[in-house]
């Protein structure tokens, strides 16, 4: 007979269902073995900022803007070079690296004078060089003749700078002036180092020749002078007379294309050709002792081989034929030439934008060739 089961009764069974089936745990649970918290106190470290690493970037930042600063102070205020103006010479310019007179001073009581009134700190060395000459100019120490320039300093390539930034300067002042004369590079004095600018001891380059007004050119220096105890070179007229004497060449017989100062196996010698009785000749004389260092001739000219005109008488014929005078031309320049025997100035000279060329027979004076463009 079917029992009724009562909603009770199946909740008993499945009580007891669950209990079989699923297992108690309790026991095992509450035995185990539990590890202590790493924080029980549950204190969380701060996070530490990144370390900011511009700090050495700027430290040599800095010491770079102070090693440049140190370096341009240096170089504003060091004596790099001495530009020498005058015989004497009469006054000497200290120039900076950038080109700016530091200090000026007179060698001598006409150096003094030509100083006078005159303030020179700070100006370039153009301006410098033509205030110096028209102080020269209006104290009658310009007399047309040449004015020497020389540059003694530590580099010699910034030398060369220096000679022809002052030389350029002198010679337009000297033009402005009229009464003539070139402003010419002269050697540095080997004794003259008390201004502490150490000399160039590395060639320089051949300076520009001044234009040429006579027979006799004036000497031009290619090198600084070489070192030779002191002694005082001698002047282009001696060593041509040295040179006249050892060819047994009379000076009225003789016609110098080229009297040149350079320097050869540490020490200075004049360079000199000439013609004379009909013969080309080649010298070199010691700019020190007068020795004659070399004797070449260079071959024997036939025909008209003698000047009856010197280059200034050719420069006048050239002047007369373009219809010019001396004081309304520059970049001058006269050589005596051979061709086929025959001698001829060759005359070069431009006013304005237009230049001239002209070829005069040295014997006669006859122009041979007239060109202008």
């Amino acid at each position: 007979m079917a029992r009724n089961w009562t909603e009770r009764d199946v909740e008993d069974l499945l009580r007891k269902a669950v209990g079989v089936s699923v297992p108690d745990v309790y026991q095992q649970v509450s035995g185990a073995q539990v590890d202590p918290l790493l924080n029980p106190d549950h204190i969380v470290p701060n996070r530490r900022p990144p370390r900011r690493r511009w700090g050495r970037a700027v430290g040599a930042l800095c010491a770079m803007l102070l090693l440049v600063l140190g370096l341009g102070l240096y170089l504003q205020f060091h004596t790099a070079a001495i530009v020498s103006i005058g015989e004497e010479p009469d006054v000497e310019l200290s120039v900076n690296r950038f080109g700016r007179v530091l200090d000026a001073r007179g060698r001598s009581e006409a150096g003094e004078a030509i100083l006078a009134g005159l303030s020179l700190k700070g100006e370039g060395l153009d301006d410098a060089v033509e205030q110096v000459a028209w102080s020269m100019a209006d104290r009658g120490y310009l007399d047309g003749s040449d004015v020497p320039v020389s540059v003694d300093g530590g580099d010699w390539k910034y030398n060369r700078e220096l000679e022809e930034e002052a030389q350029e300067a002198l010679e337009d002042v000297l033009e402005d002036w009229g009464g003539g004369g070139h402003a010419v590079i002269a050697p540095v004095d080997p004794e003259d180092d008390g201004t502490g600018a150490v000399s160039s001891s590395a060639p320089s380059a051949v300076p520009t020749p001044a234009p040429v007004a006579t027979a006799t050119p004036q000497p031009q220096p290619s090198a600084p002078a070489a070192t030779t105890g002191g002694s005082a070179l001698l002047s282009s007229e001696e060593a041509m007379a040295a040179a006249l004497a050892h060819a047994g060449v009379s000076a009225s017989n003789a016609t110098f294309d080229k009297v040149e100062l350079e320097e050869e196996d540490g020490t200075m010698v004049y360079k000199l050709e000439f013609y004379g009785s009909g013969t080309e000749y080649e010298y070199k004389v010691d700019a020190y002792t007068g020795a004659v260092r070399k004797a070449e001739q260079k071959g024997t000219c036939g025909g008209n081989s003698s000047a009856s005109i010197s280059a200034a008488e050719a420069e006048t014929i050239a002047f007369q034929h373009a219809g010019v005078t001396a004081d309304q031309v520059s970049d001058r320049e006269v050589e005596l030439e051979e061709d086929n025997g025959k001698l001829y100035y060759q005359v070069e000279f431009k006013r304005g934008d237009i230049d001239y060329e002209y070829e005069i027979d040295a014997a006669t004076g006859a122009i041979r060739k007239a060109e202008h463009d």
